[in-house]
């Protein structure tokens, strides 16, 4: 074991007494897992990696960019060619272009970004475990948590969307009333919520939505010190 990897553990061993100490015995399995949770999962430099940081907001510049140029014919509804053949990056091109099959790439969405939350968890419950035998896990949930919140973030919200992407077209009947249909932008064939595939895939990119939101207001807003983003509103950066 390296001696990071000794004062790290060393650190948590403080950190549990100190739990102990402020609530008067053991913590049960509940909080212990809830603080382990809150504090941090590694050990992290004071100067994180410089490169792999910038290489992750080039990556983050550049989709926020290719977002910027999604544009939709207002007369036709669908999207123009310079959009179609750029918005890949954001996966905003693919989830229109799969049409209803985009119920499967919502489906890996969810897997991922459960995925990676999941490893999350299981490092911090398994912490004194993997730091002392296997830290490259731990390294490796930093790593994936990082691309998810930075690179990853634009691209799976764009997914989401797509799942209740809908648009309204007037036309009229025989008497010359105006009647107005809604359809689903992914499948301009199928009515807006009248397909299985767009009400299965709302009901998930609801859950990825309101998952995401969430998990990065914690990580960036509420984490505490030698957090991945170096600090945060109520944060201690080293």
């Amino acid at each position: 074991m390296s001696e990071d990897d000794k004062k790290s553990v060393a650190s948590e061993s403080n950190r549990s007494g100190m739990f102990e100490r402020d609530t008067g015995g053991s913590l049960s399995k509940y909080l212990e897992t809830f603080f382990s949770l809150m504090f941090p999962l590694y050990s992290q430099k004071k100067k994180s990696n410089a490169a792999f940081q910038i290489i992750l907001w080039a990556l983050f510049c550049l989709v926020l960019f290719t977002l910027g140029l999604f544009r939709v014919d207002q007369g036709t509804q669908i999207q123009t060619a310079l959009s179609q053949a750029i918005n890949y990056v954001d996966l905003s091109s693919l989830g229109l272009i799969l049409g209803k099959n985009s119920l499967y790439l919502t489906i890996a969405v969810f897997v991922i970004v459960f995925g990676a939350f999941t490893l999350q968890v299981l490092s911090a419950v398994f912490y004194k475990e993997l730091i002392a035998s296997q830290p490259i896990v731990i390294k490796i949930t930093q790593c994936l948590v990082n691309i998810l919140l930075q690179v990853l973030f634009i691209p799976f919200v764009s997914t989401a969307i797509t799942s209740f992407d809908c648009f309204s077209e007037n036309s009229f009947n025989e008497n010359g009333e105006v009647i107005s249909e809604s359809f689903w932008r992914a499948d301009s064939s199928l009515g807006c919520f009248k397909s299985i595939h767009q009400i299965i895939s709302f009901v998930i990119a609801i859950m990825i939505l309101i998952f995401l939101l969430t998990y990065s207001i914690v990580v960036n807003l509420l984490i505490h010190n030698h957090n991945p983003k170096n600090g945060g509103l109520f944060s201690c950066p080293n």
